[in-house]
């Protein structure tokens, strides 16, 4: 479902750093997910985590931004399909290390091949 596939922010909440310039590359094994992204104000960020009921993902996430400092937190997702066929992430998540608050923002399946 998520192996090789690139995603880009469509929304984010203010007190997010993840932006339409920011690119998610997942990866899975089973259950078990896994991605790098950059982009934006992140200058590189990972995220480990796992799929629960086949269409929620669970995960931490830690990135380094622009102005060097790290951060970190927990996200938990809800996959869906837009009308294109393409997947879809909303998300909801909060910092727990260098940031304060939650958000939600919503990721969108693209093709990273053209």
């Amino acid at each position: 479902m998520l192996n090789n596939k690139f995603f880009k922010a469509s929304s984010n909440s203010e007190s997010g750093e993840v932006s339409e310039d920011t690119v998610f590359h997942y990866r899975q094994d089973g259950t078990i997910i896994w991605g790098t992204y950059r982009g934006g104000e992140v200058k590189f960020g990972t995220l480990s985590g796992y799929i629960k009921d086949g269409k929620h993902l669970v995960f931490h996430y830690q990135h380094l931004n622009q102005t060097g400092t790290f951060k970190g937190g927990v996200c938990n997702s809800e996959v869906s399909t837009n009308p294109a066929g393409k997947i879809v992430l909303h998300e909801k998540w909060e910092w727990t290390l260098g940031g304060e608050g939650t958000g939600q923002s919503v990721l969108v399946e693209f093709d990273n091949t053209k």
